[in-house]
């Protein structure tokens, strides 16, 4: 059985599930992908019972805080938001278990803050998406204006449970049960329907990214054991990104995992076994 709970932060509340947590066994810091939430992780903590796992909605997503309505959600931002989290609930270095955009920010906590992470497991994540100094202000353009466009958008309030499963499944090619548990968390109910719990301004771009240069240190600075599960039916551009960083890492397992992005909730039995031994 899972506990939702909320973890206090200066910047807000961020909320998390976890199981039930005894004093022997290893914690386990785990992170989803944007536009998921703490949720994804209910069918590998399942199979994992006998870590202490937090799975937690980073901001902007699930249940958890959203920014003031002047600031934006800086990739960045995340990371100092999870350092944070670490720093005040963890006596010791953690392992960490995330995926997609979390496996990216959990890269940059290791490379830059190795004391923290004990471990390090990236579910179809790979490397950092950088930019090259040609796309700079064509990027920055495009960013900015996506704000404005975002802005201009109005959300659907009143939502039935079965419309938003159909739209995350087509969006994330997610199996039915996947998308269902992803939205038992990602909406919440009124006397009209459902409402999105996450912020409108998680779908802007990100006005500024890292240069190759600056991924190539930060992942090379990393000291932690790092896993990688790549679906086999994932994204062609985190395959791609492991091509391009793999010689990076100082010590690194990568494995091939049967299922698509979101392996880890549609093949949790496999992703589970070499997780488990992975750890052990």
């Amino acid at each position: 059985m899972l506990i939702s709970d909320l973890i206090s932060l200066p910047q807000g509340s961020v909320s998390c599930l976890k199981n039930q947590h005894k004093n022997a066994q290893t914690d386990i810091l785990a992170i989803h992908g944007w536009l998921d939430n703490a949720a994804s992780f209910s069918p590998l903590i399942e199979q994992l019972p006998t870590y202490n796992w937090t799975a937690i909605d980073l901001p902007g997503h699930g249940h958890s805080f959203h920014r003031p309505n002047h600031a934006h959600y800086h990739f960045i931002d995340w990371v100092s938001d999870i350092v944070d989290l670490i720093r005040t609930n963890y006596e010791k270095p953690v392992t960490i278990v995330a995926h997609s955009l979390g496996g990216m920010l959990s890269t940059v906590i290791a490379g830059v803050y190795p004391e923290l992470v004990e471990r390090l497991v990236l579910i179809d994540a790979a490397g950092l998406i950088t930019q090259t100094d040609e796309d700079g202000a064509a990027a920055l353009r495009k960013a900015l204006d996506s704000r404005t466009e975002q802005g201009k958008k109005s959300r659907n309030t009143n939502l039935s449970f079965n419309t938003a499963v159909k739209a995350r499944m087509m969006a994330g090619k997610l199996s039915k049960p996947a998308a269902e548990l992803l939205m038992s968390r990602n909406l919440s109910e009124t006397s009209e329907g459902y409402i999105w719990c996450s912020d409108n301004r998680l779908r802007t771009r990100s006005p500024i990214r890292m240069q190759t240069s600056q991924a190539r240190s930060i992942i090379n600075a990393i000291t932690a054991p790092v896993m990688i599960l790549l679906a086999n039916d994932g994204h062609d551009e985190i395959h791609q990104s492991f091509h391009q960083y793999q010689d990076c890492y100082q010590n690194l397992i990568s494995m091939q995992i049967s299922g698509g992005h979101h392996c880890h909730m549609e093949n949790s039995a496999q992703c589970a076994q070499l997780i488990a031994k992975f750890l052990k």
